[in-house]
């Protein structure tokens, strides 16, 4: 179990992949086709009739579980350096004062293939291609942490010596790709008030996944090499693309496909119109006009579904009432040694089918997301938007929580947003984002770049939307026909 979660611990503590959840295009009308990641019924009330989409990409990284120490030279320096002052020892600080109680840690990351977006006035729909990766973990005391993270206790975790934890711990992370389908539907109205539901189907096709759930463990640490688990109860499962015989030189599975899976978004929307408008009856879809409106509430759940992993795939469920005994000495050169240690650690034989499987399921990041968009002027928007992770089950990945008030300004050439956001609902931020054309640069932590120090990591984001408009100079805003034989807006 130890190496499985270590992959896990590693990977969220090294990973250079920075970014977050794209707080900054959250409520624009010009999203297209990537608004259907929000709220799928978003897509039926957009500037753009029509998105074609050829690469695009967002990530993110957050942590508390590591310094990180700053590989530059600050401005600053040279002021320590001719008084001959002793420079503030930001690591020291770190490790005296602001150690967590529970550590956790996410990174997400997006990559868009071709897509394509049609707003045909009374519904609309949308064809996605993505991959995605995705890594939680969670309520980690970080007596366990720096556990894994070093391989053996330290002496601090060996004066202490006696730990119990009923509080249960998650890690999880998987790779996938989606083929997604989006459907949304204008319901007919008569009043300013208009109501949009949308869904989201998506065939999951997995690369590789891992997780572990302990429900609670007791143990006794008296020397630097040794633990005895007086009492535990965990469940793990693990299906990497490698050889788990192989020692070195790993070799990567040419299989595609770990494990298949079923996916869905499900969302509503409720317009507050300026204007009524019945029906479409547009002769072309760019006659259609944009309704504009005084103000948007939206909601959605996302990323309902699984993924089974059958190829390569082993799963341990274990407890135990009885003390056994783990020598970090007799270190593991495989990650099949590792697995068939803990099997003999706790008297589990292959012949124990209740115990062992190989075969298992790990559940999507699911959240609920809620947007209340407000106009406030011409051009200028203002949106309270919320992310809260609905963790279906001890094998989900736990998507993080947050909320932000966001503020934009948008045309067909150009928008900016001042995403104001406080994460996991307790760590605020202030971000910034802009795009110009197809073109989209931003952070939701403005004042970390470059700033390696903040131990809760730092991030920035780039979305690049390669168009068809710019291309082939066509214009795909509504109520611009006779632009679009001209130049491309975007």
């Amino acid at each position: 179990m130890k190496k499985i979660v270590s992959v896990l611990f590693f990977v969220l503590v090294v990973s250079t992949i920075q970014g977050q959840e794209t707080l900054g295009s959250w409520g624009s009308n010009y999203g297209g086709v990537a608004a259907s990641f929000q709220n799928p019924a978003l897509i039926a009330n957009s500037r753009l009739y029509k998105d074609i989409n050829l690469v695009g990409g967002s990530a993110s990284f957050y942590h508390n579980v590591e310094y990180l120490a700053d590989t530059t030279s600050k401005g600053t320096n040279f002021l320590y350096d001719a008084f001959d002052l002793k420079r503030p020892d930001a690591q020291l600080k770190y490790y005296k004062q602001n150690r967590p109680a529970m550590d956790k840690g996410y990174l997400m990351s997006r990559e868009l293939g071709p897509s394509y977006m049609l707003d045909r006035g009374n519904d609309a729909f949308a064809i996605t291609l993505s991959s995605r990766q995705f890594l939680s973990f969670n309520k980690i005391p970080d007596v366990v942490a720096k556990l894994i993270k070093n391989g053996y206790p330290d002496a601090q975790t060996v004066l202490q010596g006696s730990y119990a934890f009923d509080q249960p711990m998650r890690a999880a992370g998987m790779a996938w790709s989606e083929i997604a389908g989006t459907y949304a539907r204008r319901l007919p109205s008569t009043s300013k008030d208009l109501i949009t539901l949308g869904v989201t189907l998506k065939y999951l096709i997995g690369q590789g996944g891992a997780y572990a759930y302990v429900d609670n463990i007791s143990a006794q640490v008296s020397n630097m090499s040794s633990v005895q688990i007086d009492r535990s109860s965990f469940q793990t499962g693990i299906s990497m693309p490698y050889d788990y015989r192989a020692s070195s030189n790993v070799g990567w599975d040419k299989k595609i496909s770990s494990g298949t899976g079923l996916g869905a978004d499900l969302g509503f929307a409720l317009i507050h119109r300026r204007n009524i408008r019945n029906e479409v009856n547009s002769k072309q879809y760019c006659d259609q006009e944009f309704e504009d409106y005084d103000y948007r509430f939206s909601v959605a759940l996302l990323d309902l579904g699984s993924i089974k992993f059958k190829h390569n795939a082993r799963y341990i469920s274990a407890s135990n009432t009885t003390p056994v005994s783990y020598d970090f000495r007799n270190t593991t050169n495989t990650t099949e040694e590792g697995i068939n240690q803990v099997l003999s650690m706790y008297g589990i034989t292959g012949k124990d089918s209740l115990n062992t499987f190989k075969k298992f399921s790990i559940l999507l990041p699911t959240a609920l997301s809620l947007q209340y968009d407000v106009r406030i002027a011409d051009r200028v928007y203002s949106t309270l938007a919320a992310i809260v992770a609905v963790p279906l089950g001890k094998n989900a990945i736990v998507r993080p929580s947050q909320i932000a008030v966001i503020p934009r300004y948008e045309s067909d050439h150009f928008e900016v947003s001042l995403p104001l956001s406080l994460y996991e609902f307790t760590k605020p931020r202030v971000g910034l984002a802009a795009r110009a054309y197809f073109l989209t640069l931003g952070t939701d932590r403005l004042f970390s770049i470059g700033k390696k120090t903040d131990y809760f990591g730092y991030d920035a984001y780039a979305s690049v939307r390669i168009n068809f408009m710019k291309i082939f100079k066509a214009n795909f805003i509504k109520g611009q026909c006779q632009e679009s034989s001209k130049s491309g807006c975007w």
